[in-house]
C-alpha cells in the first residue's frame, strides 16, 4: 500500500509555519491531542539538538588533538 504522507508544512508570510496533517492517517494521529505549544517545543528541541549536533569545536579543527 503506498499512501501519501498527510503532514503538510508551510511557511506564513510572517516567516512562522504552518502543519496541517489528516486526524485519520495513523502516522500522524498522534499530533491530534498535542497543543500548538507542545508542537512547538518538539520541533524546537529537536532543531537546537540538531545544530548543537552540528557545531564545530575549536578542536574538531586541530589535527592534533584526540576527539
Amino acid at each position: 500500500m503506498n499512501k501519501t504522507d498527510t503532514l503538510k508544512v508551510e511557511q506564513n508570510e510572517d516567516g512562522s509555519f504552518s502543519l496541517e496533517w489528516d486526524p485519520e492517517d495513523p502516522l500522524w494521529s498522534w499530533l491530534n491531542t498535542m497543543t500548538e505549544e507542545e508542537i512547538t517545543k518538539i520541533i524546537t528541541d529537536y532543531a537546537e539538538q540538531v545544530i548543537n549536533d552540528s557545531l564545530i569545536s575549536d578542536d574538531s579543527l586541530n589535527p592534533d588533538v584526540d576527539l
